[in-house]
């Protein structure tokens, strides 16, 4: 999406692009002011994990979130997996070493919607999730993160929820060497001016490959390089 200096704002000729940002920006203050779901409403509507997806894991590690679809469009179904190792049993992790999520894919040879017996890993990131500088992961409960992930056929999205705003990976499959690469990073987020009365002004930006950067493998994902390019692409619509 190309950027420029001047906000964007609705009007008799809006295209169609600005209309739909705009919807997005605007669930997301609608998100900022809504009431917060009761708790155990929220811990009750979690879904047990499979154990097919037990079964690639270590024993402790706790899955945010996964997807079993056709994530290659060939027909055979794939495991996608959002996981914070080591913190299943554990109510607050320690970030002091890192970031310890990780994206991964598994591909398989089975079809449909039946059990898998056996997935080989294709594809990880080690950067693409965020548990260390987001608030919302400072204690994780298992699957609750399950709409930040979408898989359909040759793309996979991932968003990094945070409070009143987000970062968001996509990454699209390359059939001609059978790997996933970095499509877009883009980023949202609510800001208020001081006073009681502030008006909500909305922040958005978007980059791209390879128009903003190489084409680069899902493995090899490093954020802080792009999100400094990203912050340069971000404006506001006030």
């Amino acid at each position: 999406m190309e950027r420029t200096g001047q906000p964007s704002r609705i009007s008799r000729g809006v295209t169609a692009t600005v209309y739909c940002r705009s919807i997005v920006l605007g669930a997301m203050a609608a998100l900022f002011f809504a009431p917060p779901l009761p708790a155990v409403a929220a811990v009750d509507a979690m879904p047990a994990v499979p154990d097919e997806v037990r079964a690639v894991l270590a024993p402790d590690d706790l899955v945010l979130a996964y997807e079993k679809a056709d994530a290659t469009g060939d027909g055979a179904m794939d495991l996608v997996i959002a996981v914070y190792r080591g913190a299943r049993f554990t109510e607050q992790p320690d970030t002091s070493a890192g970031n310890a999520c990780e994206l991964l894919v598994f591909t398989g040879s089975g079809t449909g919607t039946g059990a898998q017996s056996t997935w080989k890993e294709a594809e990880r990131s080690r950067e693409a999730i965020d548990c260390v500088d987001n608030p919302v992961m400072d204690r994780p409960r298992e699957m609750a993160y399950r709409d930040n992930l979408l898989v359909k056929p040759g793309a996979i999205t991932w968003s990094n929820q945070g409070v009143r705003r987000h970062t968001t990976f996509a990454f699209v499959y390359h059939r001609a060497d059978g790997h996933w690469y970095v499509s877009s990073m883009s980023q949202g987020y609510v800001l208020t001016n001081a006073g009681s009365n502030s008006d909500v002004v909305m922040a958005y930006g978007e980059i791209a490959s390879p128009r903003d950067f190489p084409l680069t493998p899902m493995s090899e994902l490093k954020v802080a390089p792009l999100q400094r390019l990203l912050d340069t692409r971000t404006s506001t619509d006030d």
